[in-house]
């Protein structure tokens, strides 16, 4: 158990955290803890009890630790023991002060392919992504398996494209890639080929973004790779095959937005995603579909959607920032001005309740305008599948799903911006 007291100025800013920690695996309450720290850089922490779970959250930003992982060698010989299955634990825990352990004193100079991997994502998770990305081409390089460095290619296109912006380098990844599980049947080379196409699609919006033409070439290339995907992954009856194509369907509503075709996308959203709005996890279905019915400006439908969305993720303070956001918008363009104060002061307890001082500010700038029409940004198009300062402890500089959906404006003006 961790016992925590914090207080806020009346800016939002922490000034002093004590904390009391009886139990380092109360990961939740590193979690809130580390984002706290991570937002918060002039926090003031004092720990008192097991100095342990402080040196495990003080790792994190640990500048030197990550930047020795340029220096790690990667093999397919090496043995590591339960360390590659450590490390995964690791990952799903978002205990990245382990991991840093791990580096200090389980790692002699080389890891495994599968062991990179992890150690790479923490890396890109933690805010180094050009380390993660040569640990990626390392462990592509030194794999044996076609399939799993074809994966690891993937992975590091992924990076090029979303964390350092290089759409171009992130193509010639995924050429490798392709290029290694082109011709073959075997395991897993189906679903790198399929995973490759949708990099290959993703890199294809963003150049029509770039190039400001949402019905051009690009545009058109991009829904042709994500359907070659799509009919790629029909093929394959696991669970990695339902993942691929559940973020291929998605994507192919994105598709639609960007060329303005509200009702197609909300048409294929329900024909792809309905069987989810009965689950107990469909908060995210609700959330996307009330956005989809704003832009098709059906805005009495959307603020059902949205109002659903909140009756399941009631518990989940990260996510009903963004409902209660939404919700401010959907109000504000129906004409219920008066409601949009009330609900900015529900986002901002939630915003003080996770820690989220760039929420909490945003949302106190509209009740600080109370009584005029505050211009509200857009919603974010759909709830993230991680959290920034937790799952992603740096915030990318651009949301690509605001880029893509048009809520956000891309900022570069030539090939290999991101």
């Amino acid at each position: 158990m961790i016992c925590a007291s914090h207080y806020f100025d009346e800016n939002a800013d922490i000034d002093t955290l004590n904390i009391e920690a009886k139990d380092p695996l109360d990961l939740g309450s590193i979690r809130f803890i580390r984002v706290l720290m991570l937002q918060n850089p002039s926090l003031r922490v004092r720990w008192f009890g097991d100095s342990q779970l402080g040196a495990v959250l003080d790792d994190v930003a640990d500048e030197q630790a990550w930047r020795s992982l340029d220096s790690v060698t990667v093999d397919d010989k090496v043995s590591t023991g339960t360390l590659e299955d450590e490390l995964e634990q690791d990952l799903v825990n978002l205990a990245y002060g382990r991991v840093l352990h791990s580096i200090r004193y389980r790692i002699d100079g080389a890891v495994s392919p599968r062991a990179a991997r992890s150690l790479a994502l923490a890396a890109t998770n933690a805010g180094h992504p050009a380390i993660a990305l040569g640990l990626l081409l390392r462990a592509a390089d030194a794999s044996p398996q076609d399939a799993y460095a074809a994966h690891l290619l993937y992975l590091a296109s992924l990076v090029q494209t979303k964390r350092l912006g290089l759409i171009d380098e992130s193509g010639v990844s995924l050429e490798r890639a392709t290029e290694l599980v082109r011709d073959s049947e075997a395991d897993g080379h189906a679903l790198e080929r399929a995973w490759a196409l949708n990099g290959q699609a993703l890199n294809a919006a963003l150049r029509s973004r770039i190039a400001r033409d949402a019905a051009g070439e690009w545009i058109d290339l991009s829904f042709r790779l994500e359907k070659t995907a799509l009919r790629t992954s029909t093929m394959l009856r696991n669970s990695q095959g339902s993942y691929l194509r559940y973020n291929l369907l998605a994507n192919i509503v994105f598709l639609f937005e960007i060329v303005g075709q509200s009702d197609r996308a909300l048409a294929f959203w329900d024909k792809s995603f309905s069987n989810l709005a009965t689950t107990t996890k469909s908060g995210p279905y609700w959330y996307r579909r009330a956005g989809l019915l704003a832009k098709a400006e059906r805005l009495a439908e959307a603020a059902e959607a949205s109002s659903k969305a909140s009756q399941v993720l009631s518990n989940e303070p990260w996510a009903m920032e963004r409902v209660v956001w939404q919700q401010m918008v959907i109000a504000d363009r129906s004409g219920r001005h008066d409601e949009v104060p009330a609900l900015a002061s529900v986002g901002a307890r939630l915003a003080m309740q996770t820690g989220n001082a760039s929420s909490v500010a945003r949302f106190h700038t509209v009740i600080a305008q109370a009584g005029e029409r505050p211009a509200l940004d857009p919603p974010d198009p759909k709830l993230p599948a991680y959290v920034p300062g937790i799952d992603l402890l740096e915030r990318p500089s651009q949301d690509l799903n605001r880029v893509l959906s048009g809520a956000g404006s891309h900022s570069g003006t030539s090939e290999g911006t991101a």
